[in-house]
C-alpha cells in the first residue's frame, strides 16, 4: 500500500469513529457488525503504519506520527476497554520513547521552521496520549520539546518582528535555524506556528488554573 492510499484510508476511518458513537443508535441492526468491521479495519491501518514508520524523514516523521496519534485517541473514544486497542495504545507509547531518541538526534540548526511546526504539534498531542497512559516523565518532554524547542526555534529564527515587511509585516518565514536560507513566507509555516501557539496557550491556561480569553479565537 503507497503512502497517499495509507493516509486516505486512515483519515476515511479515523472520521468514522465518532459518528458510530453519535449515531449508533439508529443505524439498525447490522451496527454491531459495522462497528466490529470498523474496529478491524482500524487495528489493520494501525499495524500497517507500525510497519514503516521507523524512517528516516524529519518533517514527514513527525506529520504522519501526529495523524497516528489522532487516529489512536479516536479509537480511544470509541472502544475504552478492548483489549486489542489497549494493546495498540501501549504501543504507540513504545513508539514515543523511539522518536523522542530520534528527535534528540538531529541536529537543530539543520531543521527548517515548518519542520518545528509538525514536530511542535506532534509533541503536544503525544504530552496527551502519555500523560493517558501514565508516563508523565515522557510526557513532561515532549511538552518542553513543543514549548522550548520547537516554538522557540520558529520565534528566535522564523518569526518577522519588523513592521515594513512585504508583502505582510510579520509571520513567518519558512528558513532554517541556522540562517543560511531565510527562505519566505508562506501559509504552512504561519499556520502551523499558530496552531502550536495556541495548544501551547490552552496547556498553560489548564496548568495555571487561569481562564484566557481572546477576541481573535
Amino acid at each position: 500500500m503507497n503512502r497517499r492510499k495509507f493516509v486516505r484510508l486512515t483519515s476515511l476511518a479515523g472520521l468514522s469513529l465518532p459518528y458510530y458513537k453519535m449515531f449508533g443508535g439508529i443505524v439498525g441492526v447490522g451496527n454491531f457488525q459495522n462497528n466490529d468491521r470498523l474496529k478491524k479495519q482500524s487495528i489493520a491501518a494501525f499495524k500497517r503504519f507500525e510497519s514503516v514508520w521507523n524512517f528516516n524523514d524529519f518533517w514527514k516523521r513527525g506529520n504522519t506520527f501526529d495523524a497516528c496519534l489522532t487516529f489512536a485517541d479516536a479509537m480511544h473514544h470509541q472502544w475504552p476497554g478492548d483489549t486489542e486497542v489497549i494493546a495498540m495504545q501501549k504501543r504507540i507509547g513504545e513508539m514515543l520513547e523511539e522518536n523522542y531518541k530520534y528527535f534528540t538526534s538531529i541536529d537543530p540548526g539543520t531543521l527548517w521552521a515548518d519542520d518545528f511546526g509538525w514536530w511542535g504539534l506532534m509533541g503536544i498531542n503525544a504530552r496527551k496520549h502519555l500523560l493517558r497512559l501514565g508516563n508523565k516523565t515522557l510526557a513532561d518532554k515532549y511538552r518542553n520539546l513543543s514549548i522550548h524547542l520547537c516554538w522557540q526555534q520558529e520565534r528566535d529564527h522564523a518569526y518577522d518582528f519588523s513592521e515594513t515587511a512585504k508583502p505582510v509585516p510579520h509571520g513567518c518565514r519558512n528558513g532554517d535555524a541556522n540562517g543560511q536560507n531565510k527562505g519566505i513566507k508562506n501559509t504552512v509555516t504561519n499556520v502551523l506556528f499558530f496552531l502550536l501557539s495556541r495548544r501551547i496557550i490552552i496547556i498553560i491556561r489548564k496548568r495555571l488554573g487561569i481562564l484566557l480569553f481572546f477576541h481573535f479565537i
